[in-house]
């Protein structure tokens, strides 16, 4: 926001996207994987593993971006955390997957504090964080989701 309250527009140079993205995302999705060799300090990582699979879910033509699916989210979070039961709703307009809320139960937030529990989910999808618009995310403990199936 721009001091009085006001948001800040396109022109403002805080909110460009960065022009290398911005390039990117003009190409065609065969191009838009980097070259480590071409820009240093960019490490490299495996562009299918934030994929959609038109098969699992069907992608809406509004999306342009490559971006983690909700099965994607689901499993990384079963798998990550050890989690006993995962909720992951797309919350976008148009199920763009840029928008997810999530339920994790898992024993590895046993007698932790809310905060750390976060993290720990943070850490968990750390590259996919990168492309979510926004996270809601509710994490309880097994004890805490029998509780709460129980009202």
């Amino acid at each position: 926001l721009r001091p009085g309250g006001r948001a800040a527009s396109r022109d403002c140079p805080a909110i460009r996207p960065c022009p290398a993205a911005a390039e990117r995302h003009r190409q065609s999705p065969e191009s838009r994987t980097r070259n480590p060799e071409q820009e240093p300090g960019i490490q490299s990582r495996a562009p299918e593993s934030r994929t959609r699979n038109p098969e699992q879910e069907p992608r809406d033509p509004h999306c342009k971006m490559d971006v983690p699916t909700a099965t994607l989210v689901k499993d990384k979070l079963l798998k990550g955390l050890e989690a006993t039961h995962v909720e992951v709703e797309d919350i976008t307009a148009e199920k763009c997957s840029t928008s997810f809320r999530v339920l994790v139960v898992s024993p590895k937030f046993e007698n932790k504090p809310l905060l750390h529990r976060h993290r720990l989910v943070n850490a968990c999808l750390a590259e996919e964080l990168k492309v979510i618009h926004a996270f809601e995310q509710k994490t309880l403990s097994p004890e805490q989701w029998e509780k709460q199936k129980a009202q």
